[in-house]
């Protein structure tokens, strides 16, 4: 069982580099999304590994966006320009958004989880309420 869960986690974290791999390659193979949306890909599959797969994943693919930034770095022109001039500063604004961005959306789906577990411990509770209940009115 526990081979079982290391496995999984291991496959995650394969489909998580691949999901950044479609990303750089969407990213790589036009011009014209690079020159006017750059990091968007990144942000896409840095948010779809966290929803899809957790938390983990999902920021290995952000250190991999701000690394791939940082190595193949172009000044996007547009909103950006004024704040990463530099490699070293886009890559560092990559990182921090696709982790924050990572961290909501991973206490999100935690809080939900945990509000699922909530909803089903209430309803054993009102099952046994009820059964209770019918065994008091005989």
């Amino acid at each position: 069982m526990k081979l079982k869960a290391n496995a999984r986690r291991v496959l995650d974290y394969v489909l998580g580099v691949g999901i950044f791999l479609l990303a750089l390659g969407l990213t790589s193979s036009s011009s014209w999304f690079r020159s006017h949306y750059p990091y968007l890909a990144y942000f896409a599959a840095s948010l779809a590994t966290c929803f899809l797969l957790g938390l983990g994943p999902a920021n290995v693919v952000a250190l991999l966006a701000a690394a791939t930034v940082y190595l193949t770095f172009a000044p996007p022109a547009g909103f950006f320009v004024t704040a990463t001039q530099t490699p070293l500063a886009a890559a560092t604004a990559v990182l921090i958004l696709l982790t924050a961005c990572n961290w909501l959306l991973g206490s999100m789906k935690t809080s939900r989880d945990r509000l699922a577990v909530e909803r089903e411990r209430y309803a054993r509770l009102a099952e046994s309420r009820d059964l209770l209940y019918r065994e008091l009115q005989h």
